[in-house]
Formats: C-alpha cells, sequence, structure tokens
C-alpha cells in the first residue's frame, strides 16, 4: 500500500518537473529567437508592440 502511494508521488512529481522542463524550453527559444534577430529589428517589433 505504501509503496503504490510513494510510485504515485512520484509520478506527480515527476508530471511536475516535466512541465516546468516545457516551460523552460520554451523560454531558451525564446531567447535564443530574440538573440539570433538584429538588434535593430528586435527593436523595431517592441515599438510596433
Amino acid at each position: 500500500m505504501a509503496g503504490a502511494r510513494k510510485e504515485a508521488s512520484f509520478s506527480a512529481n515527476r508530471r511536475v518537473g516535466s512541465a516546468f522542463d516545457q516551460r523552460r524550453q520554451v523560454a531558451i527559444l525564446v531567447l535564443a529567437c530574440q538573440g539570433s534577430r538584429p538588434s535593430s529589428e528586435g527593436r523595431a517589433d517592441e515599438a510596433r508592440g
């Protein structure tokens, strides 16, 4: 019984961890895209809003 409960909490923790990983990967991709663009183009996009 205790083993099953431990397994359930472990899978829940793993799900939360994967969600954090996905969010971090998206943030890294966004930063990479912003960094690869010319800075002047990035500023023009920000001005446009």
